[in-house]
C-alpha cells in the first residue's frame, strides 16, 4: 500500500490520519487495521473492534451494571424460573414434528377446553359432558370474545375521581397517549371497585412488576396517597432495565412544584393524585433473578394473614408485562407466606413469547386438556403450537393459506427447527366459524387461565391453620376485558382479590 496525501476542506488542513489505498484502487483508513467491528457479547446494543473484545469486557458499561446487580443482596439466580407443575402427561414425544392430523386434534381441544370454561362455565371435569365437533363448528368469533365479561372503568373513574385525566396533566404525568390514558384508567377502576386502593391499615405497598417507566404505578400510587384512609404509601418499581422520563422524577420533584406552576384546571375537580406523599424504590433486575421476600422483607412481616391486624396493605400490578415476564412475576410471589398479599391486577401481552419451562398453570393446562380436550398426551410441543396460534387474534381472513403455496401450510420455528401448521390451515380444514381470530383469542384465554388457577391456589389462600374468619378465606381470581379490544387487542387483565363482603 501507498499513503497518498489528504487535507480536510472544512479545517483548511492536512490530516492527521495518513489514508491509504490497496491495488484495488479502494481508499482505506489505517483504524481499519484494528479489525472488523462486531457487537459487544454483554451488550449487543452497541459495536466494538474484535481485536479489543478482551479489554472491553472489564470495562464495558454494561458489565458494571450487571455486576452491580449480581451484588444485590436480592439477587438469586433463576431463582423464579421452572415454572410450576408436571412438564407433560401421556407419551410425549418432542423429537418429532406434530402431523397436520394432531394439528386438527389440538385445535378441537383448544375449543372443547374453552367452551368448558368461558361459555359452559364449569370450573370442574368430573361431570363433563363432551360436546360434539358440529357445535363446536358452530362456533363463531364473536361467541368466543363475549364469553368474557367486558368490565371497562374508565369513564367511571374519570367522572367519580375528579377529572383523573386533569390531574395526570396538571402534574406533568407522561402517560403515554390516550389509548394508554384509557388503560391505566380502567385497571384503576378495578382496583378501586374491588377495594383495593382504600386501606384502614397505616401503610399500603403498590408494586409494579416490569414497570418500565413506572406510570400505571405512579398513578395507581398517587390515587392511593389521595384516600383519607392511608398515610403511607411505597412503591415498588421492578424491570430489569433503566429508562429515562420515570415515575421518580415525577414523584422527587412534586415537593418541590407549587401550585402556580400546574397548568391551569378547571376549578369544579379535585386532585385525585397526592404525589408527594409516595415513597418510591425501584428494583433494577430482571424478575427471574429477583428474590421478592429479600428485596422486600417487610411484605412478609406486615402483611401476614396470621396477624390479628394487618401493618400494611399489599397490591401487585403490572400493565402489559410480556409473555413469560406475566409468569416469572407470579412465581416471584410464591415466596411469599400464602395469604400475604391483598390483589393482583396484570394486563397480558405477547401470549406468543410463553415459554412451557417457565408457565406456572402447567397442572391446569395437562388436567384441562386430558380430561376436556380428550387427548392422549400434552406437553412442550403441544403449547408451542397453542402458543403461536395466539397470534392469530389478530390476523384477518386476508392471512388465509393459499392451496398453491407450500409456505402457508407450515410455519418453520428457527430456534426449535420445527416446522408447525399454520393456523388458518387448521381452521380451513376443520370449517370452523370461528375462523383464525377466534382460535387464537381461544388459545390466549385458555393460558391465562391456567395463570388464575395458579393465583387462586398458591398465591391468595389463607392457611388453614389462621384464625381469619371465614369471609376472609375467601378470595376470587378471574380473567377478564377490562377495555374494548378497538383501545388495544391485548385487552384482558387477571383479577384476584378478597371476594367482597355482601
Amino acid at each position: 500500500m501507498d499513503n497518498i496525501n489528504t487535507a480536510t476542506e472544512s479545517k483548511r488542513r492536512n490530516t492527521n490520519n495518513p489514508v491509504t489505498y490497496n491495488n484495488n484502487g479502494n481508499f482505506n483508513s489505517n483504524k481499519n487495521e484494528r479489525g472488523k467491528r462486531i457487537p459487544c457479547p454483554i451488550d449487543p446494543s452497541h459495536m466494538i473492534y474484535e481485536s479489543a473484545l478482551e479489554k472491553h469486557v472489564l470495562k464495558c458499561p454494561a458489565a458494571k451494571l450487571k455486576r452491580d446487580v449480581v451484588s444485590k443482596a436480592y439477587y438469586s439466580k433463576d431463582v423464579n424460573r421452572g415454572g410450576f407443575g408436571d412438564l407433560s402427561v401421556g407419551s410425549v414425544d418432542d423429537t418429532s414434528d406434530l402431523t397436520n392430523k394432531k394439528h386438527g386434534e389440538l385445535a378441537v381441544a383448544i375449543l372443547r377446553v374453552f367452551y368448558h370454561l368461558f361459555i359452559s362455565g364449569e370450573d370442574s371435569t368430573d361431570d363433563f359432558q363432551p360436546l360434539s365437533f358440529d357445535k363446536l363448528k358452530s362456533l363463531t368469533e364473536n361467541e368466543i370474545y363475549s364469553s368474557l365479561d367486558e368490565i371497562d372503568l374508565a369513564e367511571q373513574e374519570e367522572q367519580s375521581t375528579g377529572r383523573l385525566s386533569e390531574s395526570i396533566a396538571r402534574h406533568r404525568i407522561k402517560a403515554g397517549g390516550t389509548r394508554h390514558l384509557h388503560q391505566i384508567a380502567s385497571i384503576l377502576g378495578h382496583l378501586r371497585d374491588n377495594r383495593l386502593l382504600t386501606s384502614t391499615s397505616n401503610t399500603m405497598n403498590v408494586i409494579e412488576m416490569g414497570a418500565g417507566r413506572g406510570m400505571l404505578g405512579l398513578v395507581v400510587s398517587g390515587a392511593a396517597a389521595a384516600s383519607t384512609y392511608n398515610s403511607k404509601v411505597r412503591l415498588f418499581l421492578v424491570d430489569r432495565s433503566g429508562t429515562r422520563a420515570k415515575a421518580e422524577t415525577r414523584i422527587r420533584s412534586a415537593a418541590n412544584d407549587r401550585e402556580s406552576d400546574y397548568p391551569k384546571a378547571n376549578k369544579s375537580s379535585r386532585d385525585c393524585l397526592k404525589l408527594d406523599a409516595v415513597e418510591v424504590t425501584r428494583i433494577k433486575a430482571d424478575l427471574a433473578h429477583v428474590h421478592m421476600p429479600i428485596a422486600l422483607p417487610f411484605i412478609s412481616t406486615e402483611s401476614s394473614p396470621t396477624k390479628e391486624t394487618k401493618i400494611s396493605k399489599t397490591v401487585v400490578i403490572a400493565k402489559h408485562l410480556c409473555g413469560s415476564g406475566t409468569d416469572l412475576a407470579l412465581k416471584s410471589l410464591h415466596h411469599y407466606p400464602t395469604g400475604s398479599l391483598d390483589g393482583c391486577v396484570m394486563a397480558t401481552c405477547c401470549h406468543g413469547l410463553c415459554d412451557w419451562n417457565d408457565y406456572v398453570g402447567r397442572n391446569c393446562l395437562l388436567k384441562l386438556f386430558c380430561s376436556v380436550g380428550q387427548v392422549a398426551s400434552f406437553g412442550k410441543q403441544d403449547f408451542d403450537v397453542l402458543k403461536r396460534w395466539t397470534s392469530a387474534s389478530v390476523l384477518d381472513d386476508s392471512h388465509a393459506p393459499n392451496n398453491n403455496s407450500e409456505m402457508h401450510h407450515t410455519e418453520h420455528s428457527e430456534n426449535s427447527g420445527k416446522y408447525y401448521c399454520n393456523v388458518m390451515n387448521v381452521v380451513k380444514e376443520l370449517g370452523l366459524s370461528c375462523g383464525g381470530n377466534g382460535l387464537g383469542r381461544a388459545c390466549q384465554r385458555i393460558i391465562d387461565y391456567g395463570r388464575c388457577d395458579y393465583m387462586r391456589s398458591n398465591l391468595f389462600g389463607v392457611p388453614p391453620a389462621s384464625d381469619a374468619a371465614p369471609e376472609d378465606k375467601l378470595f376470587d381470581a378471574k380473567v377478564l376485558h377490562y377495555v374494548p379490544r378497538k383501545v388495544t387487542p391485548q385487552n384482558a387483565i387477571l383479577l384476584a382479590c378478597k371476594k367482597l363482603k355482601s
